[in-house]
């Protein structure tokens, strides 16, 4: 039996107010597989999705938020900002990332002799802005401008979506 005959055998059943008999049972599970079916083809159309959103229940619920209605209620609230939000803060944090990065390797190299010597220390001072005052800052900037990071983010996910072993 098909599915419009099965709903077509449980409307005959429930408008003549008879008894279920093996045939509506059947129908019944039918159309019950019916929609398991279409659920899961809902799914499997949209693999990578399915993917991502097990990735980011499994992060929000291991990490501290064991609650998975509050786990979901957070996703629902973030998935109802635009895209162009989203990136904005992808762009904002990859800045901040690199320029702690940055930040984190400006150190001038100074041998214990020196430590007293001020001229010594100030050419050390001055070989170092000489080195790292090539607009080092502007480059992070420029490459992690929300345009950027839109231009990448859009060739990342085509990527993606267009290769089979992210479909699997």
């Amino acid at each position: 039996m098909n599915l419009p005959e099965a709903i077509k055998r449980l409307r005959y059943t429930i408008s003549k107010l008879n008894k279920p008999n093996q045939t509506d049972i059947h129908a019944l599970n039918e159309i019950l597989q019916s929609l398991d079916k279409y659920q899961k083809k809902g799914v499997e159309d949209n693999r990578v999705f399915a993917k991502v959103l097990c990735l980011y229940i499994k992060d929000k619920y291991y990490n501290g938020n064991q609650d998975i209605n509050q786990t979901l209620k957070f996703l629902s609230m973030e998935l109802k900002q635009p895209l162009d939000v989203h990136i904005e803060i992808l762009a904002s944090r990859i800045n901040s990332t690199q320029l702690i990065n940055y930040i984190n390797t400006l150190k001038i190299d100074v041998p214990e002799s020196e430590f007293t010597d001020v001229v010594a220390l100030a050419k050390r001072e001055n070989e170092f802005w000489e080195v790292h005052q090539k607009n080092i800052l502007d480059e992070i900037m420029f490459y992690n401008s929300p345009e950027q990071v839109k231009s990448n983010f859009f060739t990342t996910a085509n990527e993606i979506l267009n290769n089979q072993n992210y479909r699997v």
